[in-house]
């Protein structure tokens, strides 16, 4: 077992931002179905907490001049290493074609080729990219509780597969994309989103060949450099960076450094350098911090020490194979993706984004029935469980000192806000097998994954749904495409200069579990919730559910001991220590400092005054046989005790669990109530256990103040429509008396 020490009292500056944990966990991909036979993701995305999206690979949307052609490159497979062989051929020429139309400038090659502007913006197709930004950034509210503004980074460029030749004419490529800055970044009524694009990336891994078909770098400065001054000229304050490189890790390589350099000397505008990393040659998550540090020595050499460092995709493999893609969906990856989101914190990472988020190869979401109960497909994957964990941490931001394990198998990261301390810990083994393609995964079974479904023909998909789904009302069949061109022999690629290798460790203690020390504490720790991720666990909702036994925990002075023997390998665990009580007493820490009596200050020792509330004092509410269209709780008063006082300024901690439906989300803040009330764990349709914190601002008995007519009760919205009785429990737990509300 592997002792780590947290201190509740030190802020760690050396990580996050300045101490303050960074957003890092972004994805590639679409919440929006992408193409036929991949889900809708919408409440999957919010549930994730999923702010940033790289609009890139969406066959289409958002893609100057794709011109693909089944079957020229491999790389395909990513789409079809899913689909039955009999249909692969079929699938190959559908993926081509319908990324071909949904394209924004369908004969912009040809305009190109011939140095005609009008014929290059000839049948523009708007409407489509539009609909998907407007649908990814609106975010129906309806899955939405949390109110999460998403943002999206616009790569300009094509999708994976889709012509590698360097554009024909860099002009003609400069005026296409002004457009779209003065439709995403100045006019918004044009395109009718939200709120602006900032983020512009310039190319996708022009430092690959079937990418970008030139092994001169100048080629790519001059592109680069056209199109960040346009981007710039028209709205000085958007982001501009690039260029994605494939190989992160390569000091002094053309596509970094030596594009930091031409910036620098022609004072050309770099707001961000973007990059990527795919674990398969170490299958190390700690290599990031090498990669980290590498582009912070690149930026401050040539004079862009402030200038931002995004990791554009990141996974643990590029390798597409059918083998692969259940293993990045597996428990062993979702502990490989947890740590590196713990270790980017520790370097020069400014923002992530995960290759992918959705359901397509390579994504968070299979088509797998839920290992917990097979008769209902699993709602998420154990990988996107990883990334729904992590991002509980940003209820508690500020991080927190704990010991270096670097050199074991277990990486943890801990953050504090008010009365709450999260620490999330992943141990993962290093194995290779988990990026090798030919190999099947631990436990020699394949998840059942979405795959395209080519069945109709791009032209004739001409149903309502459909062509308001995929194309924003457009018939597809009047959508043409003109931007395929001759693609050459591919040029010889620039080598890398340098490799990482795999970090030495010492497994020995940490395959055991942990022993978590937090330290200097305010307040004695009321209950320690554990929710642990493992391979053949319960899949039917984002959070795992809480391990069982729960872990045992213990107060002495201001240390608090978590004892967890079940944070084994390939296990990802998150920790949310709820404090209470009164600030322990300095002069005795045995001995907790009374609560004061609201109705006889002096006398605070009086227990059988209720006006006295005691730490950890609870009292249960259970309400039975609610049915209804829309059904909902609301907490009886006649169930308080009479007795029951609530000073002013007084936290609860409210535990509901109800059998055979979710919660989704909650009311009850009305004008005029006497309490603020909201969640602390994640809602959703698989749900059925959720914590809540009600904070009182006034005092008096409670079940005066649950019929005062300023106030409607606790009211708990539940998840769908049921005709049947349901049970539900309520556990109302004092906390503490707050000086003043928080």
């Amino acid at each position: 077992m592997l002792s780590i020490n947290i201190n509740y009292d030190s802020q760690d500056s050396s990580k996050g931002n300045n101490g303050q944990l960074k957003d890092v966990a972004g994805v590639n991909g679409s919440p929006i179905s992408v193409m036929p036979g991949f889900p809708d993701l919408e409440d999957q995305f919010n549930q994730m907490g999923i702010t940033h999206v790289r609009l890139h690979d969406i066959y289409g949307v958002g893609d100057l001049d794709n011109g693909a052609v089944a079957g020229l490159q491999d790389n395909n497979d990513q789409l079809i290493s899913n689909v039955p062989n009999a249909q692969a051929g079929q699938a190959r020429n559908f993926v081509a074609r319908f990324g071909n139309v949904r394209t924004i400038y369908p004969n912009a090659a040809t305009g190109m080729s011939q140095g005609n502007y009008d014929l290059a913006f000839r049948d523009a197709n708007y409407d489509i990219t539009d609909d998907y930004i407007r649908r990814i950034m609106n975010n129906n509210a309806s899955v939405n509780p949390q109110g999460i503004n998403r943002e999206v980074l616009f790569r300009i460029g094509r999708t994976i597969d889709s012509g590698y030749e360097v554009p024909a004419n860099f002009d003609i490529y400069v005026t296409l994309v002004s457009t779209l800055v003065q439709r995403y970044s100045q006019q918004l009524n044009m395109s009718g989103i939200p709120r602006k694009i900032a983020y512009w990336e310039i190319w996708n891994e022009p430092d690959l060949t079937f990418f970008w078909n030139s092994n001169d770098p100048n080629r790519y400065y001059e592109f680069y450099s056209k199109i960040a001054w346009k981007i710039k000229e028209l709205d000085p304050n958007a982001k501009v960076g690039g260029p994605g490189v494939a190989n992160g890790y390569n000091p002094g390589g053309a596509y970094l450094d030596g594009l930091l350099s031409f910036c620098r000397s022609n004072n050309v505008p770099l707001d961000f350098i973007s990059w990527h990393y795919y674990g398969n040659n170490t299958s190390d998550p700690q290599n990031i911090i090498d990669i980290g540090n590498s582009i912070q020595n690149a930026l401050q050499q040539n004079g862009f020490g402030n200038v931002e460092s995004l990791c554009t995709e990141w996974n643990s493999t590029p390798q597409a194979s059918a083998n692969v893609f259940t293993k990045v969906q597996s428990a062993r990856n979702a502990a490989y993706i947890a740590s590196t989101l713990i270790y980017m914190q520790s370097c020069k990472v400014d923002r992530a984004y995960y290759y992918r988020g959705d359901g397509l190869s390579f994504g968070l979401f299979n088509d797998e029935p839920n290992p917990a109960n097979p008769n209902f497909k699993s709602f998420c994957t154990y990988a996107a469980q990883a990334f729904a964990m992590f991002n509980q941490l940003h209820q508690t931001p500020t991080l927190l000192t704990a010991t270096n394990t670097n050199n074991t198998g277990i990486s943890v990261l801990a953050g504090k806000a008010g009365d709450t301390v999260k620490i999330l810990v992943a141990n993962f083994r290093v194995d290779r097998s988990l990026s090798q393609p030919n190999t099947l995964p631990a436990g020699g079974r394949l998840y059942q994954q979405h795959y395209v479904d080519s069945g109709r023909d791009v032209s004739v998909m001409t149903d309502d749904w459909t062509m308001q789904h995929y194309f924003a009302g457009k018939n597809p069949s009047s959508l043409n495409n003109n931007n395929i061109v001759t693609q050459n022999q591919t040029v010889r690629q620039i080598p890398t200069n340098a490799t990482l290798t795999a970090k030495n460790r010492d497994y020995s203690n940490s395959s055991g579990g942990v022993s978590l020390q937090i330290v200097n504490l305010p307040m004695d720790v009321q209950s320690v919730e554990t929710r642990r991720m493992a391979e053949g666990g319960d899949l039917g909702a984002i959070l795992p559910p809480t391990a069982s036994p729960q872990p045992s925990f213990n107060m002495n002075g201001t240390t608090c001991t978590v004892t967890d023997n079940g944070a084994t390998e390939y296990s990802v665990t998150l920790y949310t220590l709820t404090l209470g009580n009164t600030p322990t007493n300095p002069n005795n820490p045995t001995n907790p400092t009374n609560p004061t009596n609201p109705t006889n200050p002096t006398n605070p020792t009086n227990p059988t005054n209720p006006a006295t509330p005691s730490a950890g004092r609870a009292v249960e509410f259970r309400t039975t046989n609610i049915f209804g269209q829309n059904p909902h709780i609301l907490m009886p008063a006649s169930q308080v005790p009479s007795n029951f006082y609530v000073p002013i300024y007084a936290v609860y901690q409210m535990v509901m669990s109800v059998a055979n439906i979710g919660i989704t989300r909650f009311a009850g803040n009305v004008g005029g109530a006497p309490f603020n009330l909201f969640p602390r764990t994640a809602l959703g349709p698989n749900v059925t256990r959720a914590v809540f914190t009600l904070q009182f601002t006034r005092s008096g008995y409670l079940r005066d103040i649950l019929q005062s007519p300023s106030s409607s009760g606790l009211r708990i919205t539940m998840h769908g429509q049921r005709g049947a009785p349901y049970n539900v429990d309520i556990l109302l737990t004092y906390q503490y008396t707050a000086s003043s509300l928080i």
